[in-house]
């Protein structure tokens, strides 16, 4: 985001502003970015009778196949 002429925001100063949230702020969040996004219309196919959501926040490393 360089178009904003601002110098970038370390690590630490992120993770001490976001310490100052409420909890509720993510679940405010949560039922407003994801809930009522996905959930306001009822064109979706559902597993069992249940919709399914998933979301992976996993980090994967693959090996350097050069190294091998």
């Amino acid at each position: 985001m360089t178009w904003l002429e601002q110098a970038p925001v370390t690590a630490s100063a992120y993770s001490q502003a976001r310490y100052k949230l409420k909890h509720t702020a993510f679940i405010e969040l949560n039922q407003v970015a994801v809930v009522d996004t996905l959930y306001s219309d009822d064109q979706y196919q559902t597993f069992w009778g249940l919709r399914v959501l998933a979301i992976d926040g996993s980090k994967l490393v693959l090996p350097d196949p050069g190294r091998a």
